[in-house]
């Protein structure tokens, strides 16, 4: 991981060297920070004691930071420390995903109610259609508004035999 970093300093360095302007130098300044942004994202993002030393390697900064890791990790009470930490991150997530599955399966069940309610509106609508009685505007927002499933199957069952919409209890 050193070996590219190390080859587009160098390239970097180069550049400079040879006399760019204002613009090249500040080209130049931000590729650096960018360069080392990313070897200190690949330092704190290894996963192997193998990564972490490939990625201080030839960085100063960096074998400090790897030093002072490792003193950090040889103190009992601090590996304790982050162990209860690295823990309660787990049942953080744990909890997080137990809450969005519960909600999940409480907005399906909305979902399905909502859906069964609304097919018994549209039933009624329907036979209300096929059976050629008119209904006010008012009896409509009525049917519309209806959340109650005992009420539209008494109104669907009133419209089977009613000859006009006065007939319905709507």
């Amino acid at each position: 991981m050193a070996a590219p970093y190390g080859t587009c300093v160098s390239a970097v360095h180069t550049t400079w060297i040879r006399g760019q302007g204002g613009e090249g130098r500040t080209l130049v300044v931000g590729l650096i920070l960018v360069l080392s942004l990313v070897r200190w994202a690949q330092f704190f993002a290894a996963a192997t004691d193998e990564d972490l030393e490939a990625a201080a390697q030839g960085d100063q900064m960096m074998e400090k930071a790897m030093d002072y890791l490792e003193k950090l990790s040889s103190q009992a009470d601090v590996r304790l420390l982050a162990e209860r930490r690295e823990m309660a991150q787990l049942m953080y997530k744990m909890e997080l995903n137990l809450v969005r599955e519960a909600g999940q399966a409480e907005g399906k069940a909305e979902g399905k109610a909502e859906g069964f309610v609304q097919g018994k509106r549209d039933a009624l609508f329907r036979l209300l259609e096929r059976r050629a009685i008119g209904l006010t505007d008012e009896q409509r927002q009525e049917i519309e508004s209806c959340t109650i499933t005992t009420l539209l199957d008494q109104w669907f069952d009133q419209a089977l035999t009613a000859g006009s919409a006065d007939e319905l209890d709507i």
